[in-house]
């Protein structure tokens, strides 16, 4: 009876062994298959890094560029309120030179209302022989 439970028991462990040995089998397959798609998913994350890198890089070249047009505007702007400050000041002297000119000289008067015109009176223009033929001369008399 002990050869036949022993038998019995050894079938039983050499079953249970051949059971574990799939149930691993088959964890071994799972573990490869999560592994791999580890490797997988860590190769997208690897390729959005770049991406997100490189995107990175071109947004921090553009602003470097934003950047510098920036500081160009603000010394172009510099520049015209300079000139803007130097040509108000040559108004307002300009303008205190007027204002002592016409304090010393009173503006020109302009006429008042429509004036009439006056003609001129003067000699007759003395004539060529040629056209004395031609034009026939009257006396005041006659006139």
């Amino acid at each position: 009876m002990n050869l036949e439970w022993l038998k019995s028991s050894v079938k039983l462990l050499e079953s249970a062994l051949r059971e574990r040995n799939k149930q691993m089998d088959i964890q071994k397959k799972e573990i490869e298959f999560l592994r791999n798609e580890l490797r997988r998913k860590d190769d997208v994350i690897r390729e959005y890094e770049n991406l997100i890198n490189e995107r990175e890089d071109m947004e921090r070249q553009e602003v470097e560029i934003l950047h510098k047009e920036i500081r160009t505007l603000r010394m172009d702007v510099m520049s015209k309120v300079v000139t803007i400050r130097e040509h108000e000041s040559e108004i307002e002297r300009l303008d205190s030179k007027v204002e002592k000119l016409m304090s010393i000289m009173p503006p020109p008067s302009l006429p008042q209302g429509r004036a009439r015109a006056q003609g001129v009176s003067a000699e007759p223009k003395k004539m060529n022989a040629n056209f004395q033929n031609v034009l026939r001369h009257y006396p005041k008399s006659e006139r």
